[in-house]
């Protein structure tokens, strides 16, 4: 069966219910929900949701966790202040993963509350910037976040160098600590223009310190930096 409307884009506004499979013989390459505050469900599809401009501040426990087809999540342009615990947990098991963006929305290192990234049964990618942005807050990531989300091998995090952190503080000192190979899950954007200038072209790690340079380009400074770190 094919359909017979196909569509590249589908704005939606003010949506509080949204069942996809309604939508019969009509293809969508991508979905975008605009000024829906009060949406409160979303069924199962086979394309991008793109949240964009919502003035959503809180994103809830479990709150995709049975749309086993999505395979983009784009939750730019909002207000986010909590990201809650199992936030992106999932009730199935998937190989695909989960692209989801979260750029522009103010998160700062209290915006994950804890457990926050915890619970998803299948691979994530998650980028926080786009191409020459970040639009975040952010100066530290919290260990107790990230550790055991980068410990997972089909994981990712995306950043670019415009989402400066902290280095010096002494809750990154964790990023040194963990392995290699988790070290390499939180790099730059895929089509970032900084790869081959901060020696990302191989996987490796990337997190920016000031000025958008490489922690671990600079291992040695913030240790020295970390020494009286209790």
């Amino acid at each position: 069966h094919h359909p017979q409307w196909f569509f590249d884009e589908v704005i939606l506004r003010n949506v509080t219910e949204l069942s996809l499979n309604s939508f019969g013989d009509v293809a969508i390459s991508e979905l975008y929900i605009e000024h829906a505050p009060r949406l409160r469900y979303i069924s199962r599809h086979a394309f991008p949701i793109v949240l964009y401009g919502n003035n959503i501040k809180a994103i809830g426990s479990y709150a995709f966790n049975n749309l086993p087809n999505l395979e983009d999540l784009r939750i730019d342009g909002n207000n986010i202040i909590l990201v809650d615990k199992y936030a992106f947990a999932t009730n199935y098991t998937s190989f695909h993963p989960l692209r989801l963006t979260m750029v522009a929305n103010n998160l700062n290192e209290n915006s994950f509350a804890f457990m926050a990234m915890n619970g998803a049964q299948r691979p994530v990618h998650l980028s926080f910037a786009e191409i020459g942005g970040c639009y975040w807050n952010m100066k530290y990531l919290d260990e107790q976040i990230f550790a055991p989300f980068l410990d997972k091998s089909t994981n990712r995090v995306y950043i670019e160098p415009e989402c400066e952190f902290r280095c010096n503080d002494c809750r990154m000192k964790w990023l040194i600590e963990i392995p290699k190979h988790a070290q390499k899950r939180i790099t730059l954007l895929a089509e970032s223009n900084y790869r081959s200038i901060y020696n990302v072209t191989n996987n490796e790690g990337y997190v920016p310190c000031e000025n958008g340079a490489n922690l671990y380009d600079n291992i040695n400074q913030w240790i020295n930096e970390w020494n009286n770190c209790p």
